[in-house]
């Protein structure tokens, strides 16, 4: 994003035509201004965002990976991912949308650049520069991971490093995974990844956590160590396979450029260690790698300090008492490091590094009792933290959650953490204020009648900092997709354990996974619209006798005094009796058959210049039995002409009385991007299922605007075009 590409030729058919000198063209409300880079998944472009005046990089979509609904949900996820983890160290992301079918993200723009491009130029990076930006990567890291996203693609070109401040940034979660996702990435789906920083999990396609990221991070590591990963192969198989079977050659074996590579060897056994084939021998947690890291730092700076050799004048510290003039001469020779120091983990002054590296020994030497129990607790470990010690800590309160979840979509439920410790002895944030972990609180899922299982989210660990004070009450949110779990209830048992495993505390909850009808595949269901049979769609506004029903757009609109009080309505029939009816039932009345409506879905698509962001829709029903002041029944109004619709004549005056909610229909339609989607739209209500069965085979549907908006809803009606048409989808149910 620092130096860019050539502009294309002409501009790409998803830009709207430019409105200004100086731009390409228009996506939506940005100014596209320039081509700063491509990939292999699509385009990045400097722009402007007319609304908030501000610079951005939107990142478009490739036009044939654009055609592939799999491509345009990756997208997607990649931005919710991003969105979902708010930190310095993660590129911040302020905008999803799709313009003419095209998937964008909108993100700040970065000055610098990424660390592959840096390598591929040359630089050398310093042991202190790589432990910074190890340890950065790892805060990154760690906000993702503590909202439940395992990021699954950390490599170089994946790491920014901005430019003058050579902060990192993490980029492109779109291999990002969320909780419990891992499970339908499980054998079976493809390997998902780049292949010469896959971890041997990824490798075998097993279920993943946050080990997979740190992985990944060690082959970072390496790289720029030794300018090569650790397991290179001509082709992704060959690749593949020493992932899974061959050790890395270690990095002071390793020759660069015909030089030996340097590196510390606590540095080399860190990284060693993370490129452990078993996620079980590398780090725990992201947290737990960080405090390992410093404590390498640490290590290499007193290593460093102890090669400096100090000259004393031996007539120095005489019984006289005098001072020999050469005694302050002190000479210091010092191995060069080559070193440019980024500021991380490092000793502060000569006189505290002389003590740390010497006067240790000289205490432990000749010092008093006192001294030398004080020192020699430097060097003890922290106590192991036991279950009995977290005794304070209990989790309270009723679980708060959604009792239904669609398959494939993410269950969320929020705990309570509470510290119950009467006294610093009961306190485990003092007990065990030196541990790295205290605590974590480990997820499980229990269908009937079967063993509990660990679900595929990984475990919420606590840091001594991160729990609530004495008295105190902390709300935590735990979350996972659930993805390939089965159509039935289950119990998720939140248990809060030590790091060992060792239980303390556990509440339990229910919850069902049903069908996704909202974004899933509409499986084994029938669809009519407006234009079947007796159907229609048209919408009325106050004050106006004017019929609509050939406009091109259904208006539904509530605005307040300063748009002058509009209120438009509007009206959706349409004919059961159009649709295919179940086998065997071809000779069954029209009721008899609509008892058989298993489910129902409303489809609508948006149309141009609707709102630009969120709204819900009030969807009712019109019933039968229900006549407008003319006279004028559910069967019987007509778009246009004699006994058309007005407001007035309309069932809805003063307060839709009469009328049967079925629901609200929520939307969000940021940045046009919902616009002129095919059923990209859906409203799903028991009560609109029931409204059906219920009907005589012709029923009309009243949409009203909940809440006040400036700017109208437009859906596209049958005017249109044949597929941007409100639908009705209904399934029947089996024998």
């Amino acid at each position: 994003m620092t130096d860019s590409s050539p502009a294309p030729d002409s501009p790409p058919e998803f830009l709207d035509p430019p409105e200004a000198a100086g731009e390409l063209g228009r996506l939506g409300p940005y100014r596209v201004i320039e081509l700063l880079g491509q990939g292999g998944m699509g385009h990045v472009y400097r722009a402007q965002d007319t609304r908030l005046q501000r610079t951005v990089a939107l990142k478009v979509m490739n036009e044939r990976f654009a055609k592939s609904p799999n491509s345009r949900k990756r997208i997607v996820e990649e931005a919710r991912s991003m969105a979902a983890v708010h930190h310095d160290n993660v590129a911040t992301l302020f905008e999803v949308g799709q313009r003419n079918g095209t998937p964008f993200l909108a993100m700040e723009l970065l000055h610098g650049a990424t660390l592959e491009q840096l390598l591929q130029s040359g630089r050398r990076f310093t042991t202190d520069e790589i432990i910074t930006i190890a340890d950065q990567v790892a805060l990154g890291l760690e906000a993702a991971h503590d909202r439940g996203i395992i990021h699954r693609d950390i490599k170089p070109a994946n790491l920014w490093i901005q430019s003058p401040s050579e902060r990192v940034k993490i980029l492109d979660f779109g291999l990002a995974v969320a909780g419990s996702m891992v499970q339908g990435m499980a054998r079976g789906d493809s390997v998902v990844g780049t292949p010469g920083y896959l971890s041997p999990e990824q490798a075998r396609n097993e279920t993943v956590d946050e080990r997979t990221d740190l992985y990944s991070l060690g082959v970072v590591l390496y790289e720029m160590f030794a300018g090569k990963v650790p397991l290179l192969a001509p082709n992704t198989p060959t690749q593949l396979v020493n992932i899974l079977c061959r050790e890395p050659l270690p990095l002071s074996q390793r020759q660069r450029d015909g030089v030996p590579v340097e590196v510390p060897e606590p540095l080399e056994r860190l990284i060693m260690r993370l490129l452990s084939k078993e996620p079980g021998a590398r780090y725990e947690t992201v947290g737990h790698f960080r405090k390992a890291l410093q404590a390498v730092s640490e290590e290499i700076q007193l290593a460093l300090q102890a090669e400096l050799a100090i000259q004393i004048d031996p007539g120095a510290g005489s019984a006289s008492g005098s001072v020999s003039p050469d005694a302050a001469n002190v000479s210091v020779a010092a191995k060069p490091t080559g070193t440019r120091p980024m500021g991380m983990f490092v000793a502060g002054g000569l006189a505290v590094a002389v003590l740390i590296g010497g006067g240790v020994w000289w205490m432990l030497r000749d010092g008093t009792p006192e001294e030398k129990a004080e020192v020699a607790s430097i060097a003890e470990e922290p106590p192991a933290v036991l279950a009995a010690g977290l005794g304070a800590l209990q989790l309270t309160g009723n679980v708060v959650s959604d009792p239904a979840v669609p398959v494939g979509e993410v269950a969320r439920f929020r705990l309570q953490l509470t510290n119950q410790a009467e006294s610093a002895e009961t306190d485990p944030r003092v007990q065990y204020s030196q541990a790295g972990q205290v605590a974590r609180i480990t997820t499980f899922l229990q269908q009937e009648g079967q063993l509990k299982r660990k679900a595929p989210a990984f475990p919420r660990a606590f840091s001594p900092k991160q729990l609530p004070a004495p008295g105190e009450t902390q709300s935590i949110e735990i979350q996972f997709l659930t993805t390939n779990m089965a159509l039935e209830p289950f119990d998720v048992i939140f248990e809060l354990q030590s790091p060992a495993g060792a239980s303390v505390d556990s509440i339990v909850s229910r919850f069902e996974i049903v069908e996704n009808l909202q974004s899933g595949d509409l499986l084994g269901f029938n669809t009519i619209r407006t234009r079947a049979g007796k159907g229609a769609d048209t919408f009325v506004r106050r004050g106006s006798t004017e019929d609509f029903g050939k406009q091109p757009a259904l208006v539904v609109h509530r605005s307040g005094e300063k748009q002058g009080n509009v209120w438009s309505i509007a009206f959706l029939r349409f004919d059961l009796s159009q649709l295919d009816p179940p086998t065997g039932s071809e000779s069954d009345s029209v009721s008899s058959v609509l008892q058989r409506i298993d489910r129902s879905v409303l489809l609508l698509s948006m149309a141009a210049e609707s709102h630009p962001g969120a709204g819900r829709i009030t969807v009712h029903g019109w019933p039968s039995d229900l006549r407008t002041p003319d006279g004028v029944g559910t069967q019987d109004w007509q778009e246009t002409g004699a006994g058309h619709l007005t407001f007035e004549n309309s069932p809805v005056p003063p307060d839709m009385d009469g009328l049967i909610p079925l629901g609200e229909l929520e939307f969000d339609n940021s940045g046009e991007g919902l616009k002129d989607q095919p059923d990209g739209i859906r409203f799903i209500s028991k009560a609109l299922d029931d409204f059906l069965r219920s009907s005589p085979g012709v029923v009309t549907l009243v949409l009203s605007q909940e809440g006040w908006l400036d700017d109208p809803t437009r859906f596209n009606s049958r005017d249109r075009l044949p597929e941007l048409a409100p639908g009705l989808a209904v399934r029947w149910k089996t024998d």
